[in-house]
């Protein structure tokens, strides 16, 4: 497994960068044993570098991730999330989980309620006593002294631009609780927000179905020493469903960027397993430096493995994606 360096942090990461949004539990379905084990199988294939976010199942997932690796501390890297404040509504439904999981197998009805509870109960907040705060939970929930990275979750633009959020981030570095930080953010125009900042990790949707001319950016943001990592190369999902069950509303009702995505699709399959096609694409061929990768079974994560070993892809193949090839050019 090829490591980046991030600039002046003594840190290297994984090109491959595992996700643990739904490990440590949603709603519907939560399996320890499972997810433990998907954690360790991937440790033991050489991904080294784990995200979370104090957010994801609200706070369990950094639970789990901090048992899970309690033993392996010293050779992972961990990247934690913060900036997201929990209502006392979403904070007693997730005390209600067990017999929320129960009552939703009785219908469709309840479990809109519930992801209606969940999107109206959280708000964000940046300032430095919040940050300092969740960067202390984190602390304990992850089983550690110090987070290796620690991202806003989502920042605003504003906030961003106002600039103060990264003084506070570069406080809770010399205070040794973060070793960096970065941000997982919205939108490709924050980028330039974040360059200059002593930020030297950023995530960002990669959209590999729709969007394109990503080169310029990457470039500037190499410059600046700033690492940005691919979320969501396979299309929030999508890739997993059949093209007929995509509708307009995937892409904003934008006929355009629908047409765009069947045919970017369709040259995927054509070259193989759309899954694996996109891990090697990524590891070879792509100008992002590491990109982000998620599973909740362990079937998937095999193969998600075995494209992590698999070689370049051939010139008949990168033939048959050369349109995807060249979504990065400026």
């Amino acid at each position: 497994m090829k490591h980046i360096e991030l600039p002046g942090t003594g840190i290297g990461i994984s090109q491959a960068v595992f996700g643990t949004s739904r490990l440590g539990g949603t709603i519907e379905r939560y399996d320890k044993g499972e997810s433990m084990r998907i954690i360790g199988a991937v440790a033991d294939a050489g991904v080294t570098t784990f995200d979370t976010a104090d957010l994801y199942a609200q706070g369990n997932s950094e639970k789990l991730l901090g048992e899970a690796l309690r033993k392996r501390r010293e050779e992972v890297v961990i990247a934690t999330k913060g900036g997201y404040v929990f209502s006392n509504k979403l904070r007693l439904l997730s005390r209600l989980k067990p017999l929320a999981r129960k009552l939703l197998k009785r219908g469709g009805g309840l479990k809109k309620m519930a992801n209606k509870v969940r999107g109206s109960g959280i708000s964000q907040d940046f300032s430095a006593a919040h940050l300092t705060k969740m960067v202390e939970g984190s602390l304990k929930r992850l089983r550690t002294d110090r987070i290796d990275i620690y991202q806003l979750h989502s920042p605003d633009t504003g906030t961003l631009q106002r600039g103060e959020v990264f003084e506070t981030l570069g406080a809770l570095r010399e205070a040794g609780k973060i070793r960096s930080y970065g941000a997982s953010l919205l939108s490709w125009d924050d980028l330039g927000s974040c360059l200059g900042k002593g930020v030297s990790f950023v995530q960002i949707e990669a959209d590999l179905l729709g969007s394109g001319g990503r080169a310029e950016a990457l470039l500037r943001a190499a410059e600046a020493g700033v690492v940005v990592v691919a979320r969501q190369p396979f299309a929030s999902g999508l890739m997993a469903k059949s093209p007929e069950n995509w509708s307009l509303e995937d892409f904003g009702g934008d006929a355009e960027r629908l047409e765009i995505a069947l045919r970017r699709f369709a040259s995927l399959q054509a070259a193989g397993d759309p899954f694996e096609v996109v891990i090697r694409l990524m590891l070879h061929h792509l100008t992002f430096p590491a990109f982000l990768f998620a599973t909740t079974k362990m079937e998937h994560l095999q193969k998600n493995l075995q494209a992590l070993s698999a070689t370049r892809l051939s010139k008949r193949e990168l033939d048959l994606l050369a349109e995807l090839i060249n979504i990065t050019a400026a």
